[in-house]
Order: C-alpha cells, then structure tokens, then sequence
C-alpha cells in the first residue's frame, strides 16, 4: 500500500500546479481522491486548501434547499427576492457526475448568495453563487447512505497503518443559475378590485346573505 501511493504521489506532485505536504493544495481531478486519502496516511496533519472552482461541481436546484422551497411555495408570487442562506447537500446524489469530488468531501455545506425572479405566470430565474463551510476529512461513523459506509470503513482500515485527520478549507466560489416553472402557478385575480356577483333567475330579487 505504501508503494502504491508512494508511486503515485511522485506522479502527481510533478504533473499538478501543487506543492508537496506542506504546501499541498487538492484540485478537481480524476486523482483528486487519491490524493486526499494519502495526505491522511502520510501528511503532517496541518490544513489543506481546495479549489471550489476546480471542482466543478454539477449543482442542481435539489442541492439547496432554501431556493427549493422558495420555487414550490405559492406565497412566492411575481417579484425579485434576494437569497443569502445556508444549505447542506450529498454529493454522492449526484450519482457519477460527481464522483470524485464525493469521493473525497461527501456531504458539504455552505452559503448560497442570489436573487430570484418569478414572473407572472410562475416561471423563475435564480442568479447567484455559493461558497463551502471547512470540511474535516477523517473516518468516523455518522448517518451516511449504504456506498459511503464502505467507502468509510475501507478507509478506516488503511488508516490502521497509521494516519492524521486535517481539515479542508474551500476557497472561491461558483455561480450558479437556475430557471423553470413554479409546479404551483401564482396567479392573481383577473380583476382583483371588483365584487363577486352572484346571477339572478326568473327575476326574481336575490335572497338576502
């Protein structure tokens, strides 16, 4: 195991714009997770940096929350509504168009910046950008779903050949932009001002409410 990543690592640190251990920065590549895991086998246990930008990540509106329940909630008519909140999402849910970057950061959280635009007939528009809460790479037991328990626990057993937990601090950001249909309408009354009539048969006068 030792040779393996040992060979690896002469590899990456002469072809990545990186510095070796104290220096060391990840980036969104195909070895990103590769190289986490030997960083926590044979680094010195300091803080990494990694790139959001690199990472490239393929968000949707399912990843953050506060944007989802704005888009569904009929109260949330036309007009301009400026977003600044945070949010909580698994990577790992984005099947393989994530899977590096899961492989490695799993479940992040962060700060989610913008403004939403819904228009008359309920379509919407969000603009903004998000940034990433320090994430602690480590094996520990939590509530993950079944394929990060083994990914957890085959990590955990080369940590048994000796290892440090570091942290990872995300730096820059990415934009993001969303549009659709609200899946409920907001529609205004055709003419909200006037009074509700109720017709009136054979002539006679309408009984009194």
């Amino acid at each position: 195991m030792s040779t393996l990543f040992g060979t690896f690592s002469t590899w990456y640190f002469s072809h990545l714009p990186s510095r070796p251990a104290t220096e060391f920065k990840f980036y969104g590549t195909p070895f990103m997770s590769i190289a986490a895991i030997y960083y926590w086998m044979f680094g010195d246990g300091s803080q990494r940096t990694m790139n959001i930008a690199s990472l490239n990540l393929k968000m949707s509106l399912d990843d953050f929350d506060p944007i989802k329940k704005a888009v569904e909630n009929p109260a949330y008519g036309p007009g301009t509504y400026p977003f600044d909140a945070e949010f909580s999402t698994n990577l790992f849910n984005h099947a393989t168009k994530d899977l590096w970057a899961a492989g490695v950061i799993g479940r992040v959280g962060g700060r989610v910046t913008g403004t939403l635009k819904v228009g008359a007939t309920g379509d919407y528009v969000f603009n903004g950008s998000f940034t990433l809460n320090p994430d602690r790479y480590k094996a520990y037991d939590s509530n993950r779903t079944i394929t990060q328990e083994a990914l957890t626990k085959f990590l955990g057993l080369l940590g048994t050949f000796g290892h440090k937990d570091y942290d990872i601090l995300f730096t820059g950001g990415q934009n993001i932009q969303f549009s659709g249909k609200k899946p409920v309408a907001y529609q205004q009354p055709t003419n909200p001002g006037d009074a509700v009539h109720r017709p009136s048969f054979g002539g006679r006068q309408r009984p009194p409410r």
